[in-house]
C-alpha cells in the first residue's frame, strides 16, 4: 500500500428486498458471499429509502439532499450538472472515483447525456433502458455489440415488451449467455477498475442492474429456486380490493397488476423464483469482487458498503415494484464491512437512510460535510454501538415520472408506528409495526390522536428541511389538497 486514506468500495443492487437475504432469515435464498459480509461487518436492519424509485434514490445518494432540494422527483428527473455529489468531494481529496453499471442519473432521453460525470473520474456504464440513440454511449452495448449480440438493442436487460409494460414481470431467458450476461460484465468490469486503481486510494461504485424487473435468467443458467418453494406472506391474496384503496398510487399499481394477471399464484411464483435468482447472480459476482480485493491485499483497507436503491413488493399489498412507504418497497438491505467497524458480525436496528451514504463518504474521506443537506454521516454508528440514532425516518414521493401531486404522499416511521399521508384528500394510513410487521391492519381510524401527533412531526420535518410549502404555515397540519411548489 502506498497511501493511508481509508478505500471505499461501494457495491449496489437494484430493487432489491431487505429481507432477500440468509443473514436477514430468508429460508430459501442463497447469499453466501453478502452473508460473509454481514458476518465481517454490521447489517442494519432498518435501512430506508425514502424516496423508493430508481432515480430519485440515487440522486439522494450522490448528493444527501431530498428530492425537493435535488429537483429529481421520479423517473424524469435527473440530478443538474452543476449540483455537488460525493464523487466531486472525494475527488477532491485526492481519490480515484469511478463507477460501472447502472447510474441512473438521468432518465433515457429527455436531453443531457448518459455519460454526465457528476464528478466522477471514469463511467464504465450499463443503463437499464437507454434510448436507441444512446445505445452508442453505453459500454454495456458496445460490448454486447462486439460479441455479436448488438441487436438485442434496448432488451439487453430483458424485453419489456413493446408497450414497455405487460412482459416485465413474467419469468423469462435470456438470449445471453452467463459470459455476456449483465451481471457478469458488472462484476468483471468492477474488478478490473479495481485492478487499475489498487495503488491509489479509490471510490469505487459497482452498481448492478439486477435483481430489478424484467427477471431474466442467463440462457446457460437454470433457476436455482423452484417457484412452489418461494414463501407468499399473509399480505399477499392474488385479491385486491382495488375500489377501496385509499392512496392514488397503490390503486393505479395494484389495477395494473391484476389485469395483467401478474398477481395469479403461479405467475408471482415464477417470477419470484428467477427474482431469487438474480440476486443469487448478484451475490456470486459480490464474491469474485471481494476475493479479488483479498488478493490485492485491499481488504483491511477498504470500507465495503452494500446497498440498494428501494425495494420490490413481489405481489404483497397486492403490488409489483416499488414506489410505495410499505417496508417490501421502501426498506434497503444495507452492510458496512470496514477497518472502522466495531464489534463485527452485529445487526443493528438504528434507523439509516440512503441519504446518509453522501455525507458517510465525505467523512470517510476527509472532506467537509456540507451543513445544507438532509443526510447525516453514520460513521459515528459504525465505531458506537451505543450511541442513540435517529428518532424517526420520513419520507416522500410524489409520482412515478415527475411531480404529481395527486400521487404526492408521505411517510414517517417514529417508535412502532409508522404513518402514510396522502395530500389529495387526505387520507390517511397507521400501522402498529411491533403487532403488525406486515402492515395488514391500517389502524388510522381507530387512532386519529396518533395520526394528528405524527402528521404534524411530519410538517415540522418538512419546514425543517426546506419544504415550507408542503406544511401550512399556520396550524402545522399538512395540506389537505396539494398545489404544488
Amino acid at each position: 500500500m502506498t497511501h493511508k486514506k481509508t478505500n471505499i468500495l461501494f457495491l449496489f443492487a437494484d430493487q432489491m428486498r431487505c429481507d432477500c437475504l440468509g443473514a436477514a432469515g430468508n429460508p430459501v435464498i442463497k447469499t453466501p458471499n453478502l452473508d460473509r459480509l454481514a458476518a465481517e461487518g454490521v447489517r442494519f436492519e432498518n435501512a430506508y429509502s425514502t424516496a423508493p424509485l430508481c432515480t430519485p434514490a440515487r440522486a439522494q445518494i450522490m448528493t444527501g439532499r431530498a428530492c425537493w432540494d435535488s429537483g429529481v422527483w421520479g423517473l424524469s428527473g435527473k440530478v443538474p450538472a452543476s449540483m455537488r455529489t460525493f464523487a466531486h468531494d472525494l475527488s477532491d481529496q485526492g481519490y480515484f472515483t469511478g463507477a460501472v453499471g447502472k447510474m441512473h442519473f438521468k432518465p433515457a432521453g429527455g436531453g443531457g447525456s448518459i455519460r454526465e460525470p457528476h464528478g466522477f473520474q471514469k463511467l464504465v456504464l450499463s443503463e437499464e433502458v437507454p434510448e436507441l440513440d444512446e445505445l452508442y454511449e453505453d459500454d454495456y452495448w458496445q460490448y454486447l455489440d462486439s460479441k455479436g449480440y448488438g441487436h438485442i438493442g434496448k432488451y439487453t436487460h430483458g424485453r419489456r415488451s413493446p408497450d414497455h409494460g405487460i412482459e416485465g414481470y413474467h419469468a423469462q431467458i435470456s438470449e445471453l449467455p452467463l459470459e455476456h450476461f449483465d451481471t457478469t460484465w458488472t462484476g468483471n468490469e468492477t474488478i478490473k477498475m479495481l485492478e487499475e486503481h489498487a495503488d491509489e486510494p479509490f471510490m469505487i461504485w459497482g452498481s448492478f442492474v439486477k435483481p430489478h424487473f424484467p427477471c431474466e435468467l442467463p440462457s446457460d443458467w437454470p433457476c436455482p429456486y423452484k417457484p412452489e418453494d418461494i414463501p407468499l406472506r399473509a399480505n399477499y391474496t392474488g385479491k385486491p380490493d382495488v375500489a377501496n384503496e385509499k392512496f392514488s398510487m397503490d390503486k393505479s399499481a395494484m389495477g395494473n397488476a391484476l389485469e395483467a394477471g401478474w398477481l395469479e399464484e403461479k405467475t408471482l411464483r415464477e417470477f419470484a423464483a428467477y427474482y431469487y435468482g438474480n440476486i443469487t447472480l448478484v451475490d456470486i459476482q459480490i464474491g469474485h469482487i471481494l476475493d479479488k480485493l483479498d488478493e490485492l491485499g485491499l481488504r483491511e483497507n477498504t470500507l465495503i458498503v452494500f446497498s440498494a436503491d428501494h425495494g420490490e413488493n413481489l405481489g404483497e399489498h397486492h403490488i409489483l415494484g416499488k414506489a410505495n412507504f410499505y417496508d417490501e418497497s421502501t426498506k434497503v438491505p444495507m452492510i458496512v464491512s470496514g477497518p472502522m467497524v466495531t464489534n463485527p458480525g452485529r445487526v443493528d436496528s438504528r434507523p439509516v437512510v440512503l441519504e446518509d451514504l453522501c455525507p458517510t463518504f465525505v467523512d470517510i474521506a476527509g472532506g467537509e460535510i456540507p451543513d445544507d443537506i438532509i443526510g447525516e454521516s453514520i460513521m459515528p454508528l459504525l465505531t458506537d454501538t451505543f450511541l442513540a440514532g435517529k428518532d424517526a425516518v420520513c419520507g416522500i414521493m410524489a409520482g412515478s415520472y415527475h411531480f404529481e401531486h395527486h400521487h404526492a404522499h408521505c411517510f414517517i416511521r417514529s417508535g412502532k408506528w409508522k404513518y402514510m399521508y396522502q395530500f389529495n384528500g387526505g387520507q390517511e394510513k397507521l400501522f402498529d409495526m411491533e403487532a403488525d410487521s406486515l402492515e395488514v391492519n391500517d389502524l388510522s381510524q381507530q387512532n386519529p390522536k396518533e395520526c394528528e401527533s405524527l402528521n404534524h412531526k411530519l410538517a415540522d420535518w418538512f419546514k425543517d428541511n426546506g419544504a415550507h410549502w408542503l406544511a401550512h404555515n399556520q396550524t402545522g397540519l399538512l395540506r389537505k389538497n396539494l398545489k404544488g411548489n
